[in-house]
């Protein structure tokens, strides 16, 4: 190997019966967010005019019912498909909610102070995502599940489908870049 060249050096995670324990896929997600605000940091280094970006699931949860419980919930499904990995890569730290994820998974993540420099120093400058329908979210067990969702929620009865069962929302997107924006101030 030539003097000086990095060396990429970790354990694989692999798709088999292992990768369904938190522990292992919180721990690569760490180590990929780690990577990811490494490239951000890269490729200022080599040209300062260039821009990074992340990208997310654009996941739009509405509650099911005003019920409180079902407002929760939608704010648990909005936290962990787009805040979790969103506020790392744009704002260069965990949300304040990873620790109870954490705790209510039953996982640790040794964040060195190496490690928080790094996001710190490695935020994008924007942020953009996949959006394709939007969801309902409650804590009720008996109220059904969508088919065809791919965003697995009970149906919305305010809106339709497409032939392929997802919910056609343009409200929701617009709700949804207002909480992008609102929550990232970046393009």
């Amino acid at each position: 190997m030539p003097e000086g060249e990095a060396v990429a050096v970790g354990t694989a995670v692999t798709m088999d019966e292992s990768w369904d324990i938190p522990q292992r896929r919180y721990t690569a997600l760490h180590h990929q967010l780690l990577a990811s605000a490494k490239a951000v940091q890269t490729a200022h280094q080599i040209d300062p005019e260039s821009k990074a970006g992340c990208m997310i699931l654009g996941r739009m949860a509405y509650p099911y019912t005003c019920n409180p419980e079902d407002a929760l919930k939608a704010q648990q499904v909005m936290r962990h498909a787009n805040y979790y990995c969103g506020d790392v890569q744009a704002r260069g730290a965990y949300p304040s909610f990873a620790k109870w994820l954490w705790k209510k998974e039953s996982v640790t993540i040794e964040i060195t102070k190496e490690d928080a420099d790094i996001l710190k120093n490695g935020t994008v400058d924007f942020v953009f995502f996949s959006y394709y329908s939007s969801t309902t979210a409650t804590d009720d067990p008996t109220v059904p599940i969508a088919a065809g969702n791919m965003m697995r929620g009970p149906a919305n009865p305010y809106l339709t489908n497409s032939d392929w069962g997802w919910t056609i929302d343009p409200k929701g997107l617009h709700y949804y870049l207002n909480e992008m924006y609102d929550r990232y101030q970046k393009p």
